[in-house]
């Protein structure tokens, strides 16, 4: 089975930096071309782990998708996401021909209108359409910011550049003679910087993911490099960043998915899944920056009556009324013999809280009339993954991860869910990171005056196709699963 396709084209040109060492003359921007061969985004360390730059989470959803494409075989969840990458790309596609440059315009219509294109080609193409239509507001912002520093740039080294060009996040530095632009791409690497070459120009490309902090200091390496290649000595960047901090999270939990998900149909875990769960989270709480100590919770019919009151009291303090959960939601899930729910207790007090219930429980839910899976017993409905204020700040994606990996342990296929389009586009990049898509798109579902009133109705499967489980990976391979699988169920 080939590793995905890279999704960020970088050179690979360093090849001594150990995984711990984070600085940007080693991470080109937003972007990390280390050496090797991985399986996410063919960027990996000496270690053999795989790194992501600083657009990590929703490009996991592509690992998420990845038993489907080991066999070439198209499932059923192939034809779904496929079906949903139609309807957002028609949705979509007016806003985005104003932001994006022709040629990626035509790179992600080739995939849209393939018949047989991969899983992996659907799966990153339906996520990078995603994000941009959730995050239109932001490209425009960006694409601001890129257009005035260079022309600032364009005064200030007038001896050299000759112009340069901008659509939406790609722009070109145009330079004057052939022999300035090879002494500028020769001192990339110099300050942290890769790009490729186009005629007599540079073609640089942002990430959204990359932050107002990774991009304000792509300008200072613009501005040093253009000052070496002038002739100059401008002092080396020195810029050591610290990981985001949910990076090892998110790996820790690619993992172990990708080995419960490998290993579904020959060794079922339920009994231990509450473990796992309470490990996985316990590991992930340890290793973050803010030292936050809570205490994790699985919570069943009886516990959930000692925190019932906070739980509800939590949703009224922090959600409009539109996208408050009703009581009579919270209580059906416990009158299920299978909740699927946890808290994070800090001192007693609810912090955040993940809460799911098999479908059926919900059949008010608007869009459930609607839902294919509505009476299916493998299918969870995720009723509400809530942090209260003051804990923000990935605690969200680590309740998400820990309900996502729960479930898929106690044998469910899917869990199925809403996002409010554009207001909850956090959570969407959430789910997204998790191998979720559109199952359907209800068109102003929430009843109220705001803006976006659409709702995004999610499905997010847990398990691949029977055929393409534990037989057909090349990594890690079957046997090191197996050898993971008792630290997975264990904790470290």
């Amino acid at each position: 089975m080939p590793p995905p396709s890279r999704l960020i084209h970088a050179e690979d040109a360093v090849t001594e930096v150990a995984p711990a060492r984070w600085d940007r003359r080693y991470s080109f921007g937003p972007f990390l071309a280390l050496n090797g061969t991985g399986y996410l985004l063919d960027c990996t360390s000496r270690s053999g782990k795989p790194l992501l730059g600083f657009n990590a989470s929703p490009l996991f959803g592509t690992a998420h998708h990845m038993g489907s494409w080991s066999t070439g075989q198209r499932s059923d969840e192939d034809r779904r996401l496929k079906t949903a990458l139609l309807e957002l790309a028609n949705r979509c596609q007016a806003n985005l021909a104003n932001r994006l440059d022709p040629r990626r315009l035509e790179q992600l219509s080739q995939v849209i209108n393939q018949t047989d294109a991969s899983a992996a080609q659907v799966s990153r193409t339906y996520i990078t359409l995603s994000v941009l239509d959730q995050y239109t507001d932001q490209l425009d912002q960006v694409a601001g910011r890129i257009r005035s520093e260079l022309q600032r740039l364009e005064t200030e080294f007038a001896d050299l550049l000759a112009g340069y060009q901008v659509e939406g996040l790609q722009f070109e530095l145009q330079f004057q003679e052939e022999r300035q632009l090879e002494r500028f791409h020769l001192g990339r690497f110099e300050v942290g910087l890769d790009f490729d070459l186009t005629g007599q120009a540079a073609r640089f490309e942002w990430v959204l993911a990359g932050g107002r902090p990774a991009l304000d200091l792509l300008w200072q390496q613009l501005e040093r490099l253009l000052q070496a290649t002038r002739g100059d000595s401008p002092a080396m960047i020195e810029t050591p960043v610290d990981p985001p901090p949910s990076l090892e999270q998110n790996y820790h939990f690619t993992e172990q998915m990708l080995a419960a998900r490998s290993l579904a149909g020959d060794h079922p875990i339920p009994e231990t899944a509450n473990q796992a769960t309470v490990a996985y989270l316990q590991s992930s709480l340890e290793h973050r920056a803010d030292g936050l100590d809570l205490q994790p919770v699985i919570l069943d019919a009886d516990s959930y009556t000692d925190y019932r009151d906070q739980v509800l009291s939590l949703q009224t303090d922090i959600y409009e009324p539109a996208r408050q959960t009703s009581a009579e939601e919270f209580d059906a899930i416990f009158q299920s013999a299978h909740p699927v729910a946890l808290l994070l207790l800090a001192e007693g007090r609810i912090a955040g809280m993940g809460l799911a219930g098999p479908i059926d429980q919900f059949p008010q839910v608007r869009g459930m009339a609607t839902d294919p899976f509505r009476a299916d017993p493998g299918t969870l409905y995720m009723v509400d993954v809530t942090v209260r204020e003051e804990f923000r700040g990935g605690l969200g994606k680590l309740i998400k991860q820990a309900i996502t990996l729960l479930a898929q342990q106690r044998g469910f296929r899917a869990i199925h869910g809403r996002n409010r389009d554009r207001l909850a586009r956090g959570m969407w990049s959430i789910n997204l990171s998790l191998g979720s898509f559109e199952l359907q798109h209800l068109v102003d579902d929430y009843p109220d005056q705001g803006e976006f009133r659409d709702c995004l109705y999610y499905r997010c499967p847990l398990e691949w196709p029977a055929a393409t489980r534990a037989n057909d990976l090349s990594w890690p391979d079957r046997e090191t699963m197996l050898t993971q699988l008792p630290g997975i169920i264990n904790g470290p």
